[in-house]
């Protein structure tokens, strides 16, 4: 658990989450979540585009607008790669001590997702 930006002695550090959803065949619904070791958190939440065999998301909110990266396979992980920085002085998407270039999600590890 977080409190104040910190976990707690004994504490499991919380899950990256990433999640996929088709909306077309031109885009996919993602979410992406991590709480990072130095308590730092990213977040991404909306429609990404389909380009070739990756996914850009663009964020479109007031704070960040313009902020880009994609999501691509290589090696049977899904990876982050940042693409467009709106120059706010802290990485995309974080806090200011959080990367979400940083993630990777197994290919081996993924499960559908859950059924209302």
């Amino acid at each position: 658990m977080l409190e104040d930006g910190k976990l707690l002695a004994g504490d499991p550090m919380p899950q990256d989450t990433l999640i996929i959803e088709k909306v077309d065949d031109s885009h996919a619904h993602i979410i992406v979540e991590s709480t990072q070791t130095n308590g730092a958190e990213c977040s991404a939440d909306g429609v990404a585009e389909r380009n070739g065999d990756k996914l850009i998301y663009t964020e479109k909110g007031p704070i960040g607008a313009g902020d880009q990266f994609e999501l691509f396979i290589f090696g049977g992980v899904i990876k982050l790669r940042y693409l467009k920085d709106s120059g706010l002085g802290i990485p995309p998407f974080c806090g200011s001590r959080g990367r979400l270039d940083r993630l990777e999600f197994a290919l081996k590890s993924a499960r559908p997702a859950k059924q209302p």
